[in-house]
């Protein structure tokens, strides 16, 4: 089970990190989509998995973090026009402020959201791993380092400043004490 919860979390990382890319794809999307670029697929993804087995939510879980490292590049454009603004579909782009926040707004629900997910040590400690992995590969082909890595810092204290069922503090502090 452990094997399988490890798969899953490898795989929902890998979707998480590029999911949002599929915007290319499909001619009804424009590039940053707020379906792709948003804390919406990884709702529904949370919503199907909430009371299925480990492995299931440590694949969302994985999806999540994905998410977060990718959206957390996207911060940082070159400039906040154009194709870096995030698009509603039948809307158009959203202005630069409202982008931003919806990038923001979208780390912190799926740190929420792995706090929701998380019931076990060894699954914080598994989700962490993945989450460093990601962000170094990412951070291979981007420019922004620092500030990318300083917005998941950011917007993770804020989601842990969230109430959850689980208590991801007190699994933070038995962490520490080893």
């Amino acid at each position: 089970m452990i094997l399988l919860s490890v798969i899953a979390l490898v795989i929902g990382t890998a979707i998480g990190l590029s999911i949002a890319d599929v915007d290319h794809i499909f001619p009804f999307l424009t590039h940053r989509a707020a379906i792709t670029h948003s804390f919406l697929l990884p709702l529904i993804a949370y919503l199907v998995v909430r009371e299925r087995e480990p492995w299931a939510k440590m694949g969302v879980v994985g999806f999540c973090l994905g998410m977060i490292v990718h959206i957390s590049f996207d911060l940082f454009p070159r400039s906040w026009s154009g194709a870096a603004l995030i698009h509603m579909i039948g809307f158009g782009a959203l202005p630069p402020t409202a982008s931003i926040l919806l990038i923001c707004i979208s780390m912190v629900v799926c740190f929420y959201l792995v706090f929701l997910l998380v019931e076990k040590r060894t699954d914080l400690i598994a989700g962490l791993i993945a989450l460093c992995i990601a962000f170094g590969m990412a951070s291979a082909h981007e420019t922004v380092f620092w500030w990318a890595l300083l917005s998941i810092v950011v917007t993770l204290v804020i989601a842990l400043l969230l109430p959850v069922k689980t208590n991801i503090i007190s699994l933070v502090q038995s962490m520490l004490k080893g």
